[in-house]
């Protein structure tokens, strides 16, 4: 085994010196570095607040939306039942007064070939097309 010498004695001396400014540096550095991720943490939370509020107020539209398209919903199932008590009615008027329409040309059509038929009424129907 060798004894060291001055010269590895102030070898190893240098290398534990700088390995300690190393750690020295690295030391130092942590404020600058703390600092840095304090700021990038202010950040973040802006944007989750910011965020949390758009977030917020997706939710309320929503659910304005599902409120309105539930009453929709409602009024489509009283749908069929509306059709069947005041819709159906009201076109079976409409067919019987569509026959009694068709009933009343017919006899219009018949008074007015009889109206025909009778002498020196023909001078008083009005000019225009004839029907």
């Amino acid at each position: 085994m060798r004894i060291p010498g001055p010269s590895d004695v102030v070898s190893f001396a240098m290398r534990g010196v700088g390995s300690g400014l190393q750690v020295g540096m690295q030391l130092a550095s942590l404020p600058t570095r703390a600092i840095g991720i304090v700021e990038h943490t202010e950040v973040l939370l802006a944007r989750i607040e910011m965020l949390t509020s758009v977030v917020e107020r997706v939710v309320e539209e929503t659910q304005s939306v599902v409120a309105g398209a539930t009453g929709t919903l409602a009024t489509i199932d009283e749908l069929p039942e509306h059709l069947k008590n005041e819709l159906v009615p009201l076109l079976a008027s409409l067919e019987a007064a569509a026959l009694s329409v068709a009933d009343l040309a017919k006899l219009t059509d018949g008074v007015r070939q009889a109206i025909g038929g009778v002498p020196g009424l023909g001078l008083l129907r009005r000019p225009g097309p004839e029907l």
